[in-house]
């Protein structure tokens, strides 16, 4: 998936990362576990890091918090670098699949969702940003971002599925 890619290649330059957070908050990823397990020493970069903050430490395991704010949705004038000032976008999650948005001042709006041309902002296809979530030029008219694919394909099919068991209960029942 894009997003471990994107992790994979941020722990092949571990040696030279100190924001590690930073370049994770565009994941949403608020905490990181590491388990102390056989090959965890190659991660114990994460205590050089700037902007995490270990909170928690058992025999087994360390917790770290992220000290960047994280967002759902957020907006921004830059897609491209992880440090362009990020402001939280107010939205209502109506569901899982579908979010309805408030007022956007900057540029784009950031959906920390995997990138999916599946997730619509009022029809329009994402494109990437950071080369792993979704991104959307931002206009006055900002509405609603969808997973279209769940209202095309996942509903119809369950809405079919369940006629189809109601069918075949009733077909049975009356025999």
């Amino acid at each position: 998936s894009p997003e471990q890619l994107y992790i994979d290649n941020l722990l092949g330059d571990r040696k030279n990362i100190t924001n590690f957070g930073e370049l994770i908050s565009i994941l949403n990823i608020k905490y990181i576990l590491l388990a102390k397990e056989a090959d965890y020493k190659k991660y114990l970069f994460l205590f050089n890091q700037t902007d995490l903050e270990l909170i928690k430490e058992t025999e087994n395991l360390y917790l770290f918090k992220n000290r960047q704010e994280i967002f759902k949705i957020y907006q921004t004038d830059d897609i491209n670098n992880t440090s362009s000032e990020k402001i939280a976008v107010d939205h209502e999650k109506v569901n899982p699949v579908r979010f309805t948005l408030g007022d956007v001042k900057k540029k784009y709006i950031v959906f920390t969702e995997p990138y999916s041309e599946d997730w619509k902002l009022d029809g329009k296809e994402p494109i990437k940003a950071y080369r792993v979530v979704n991104a959307y030029l931002a206009d006055e008219n900002n509405g609603e971002i969808i997973f279209e694919r769940f209202y095309k394909i996942n509903l119809p099919s369950y809405k079919i599925t369940i006629i189809t068991f109601v069918v075949l209960i009733i077909k049975k029942k009356k025999k």
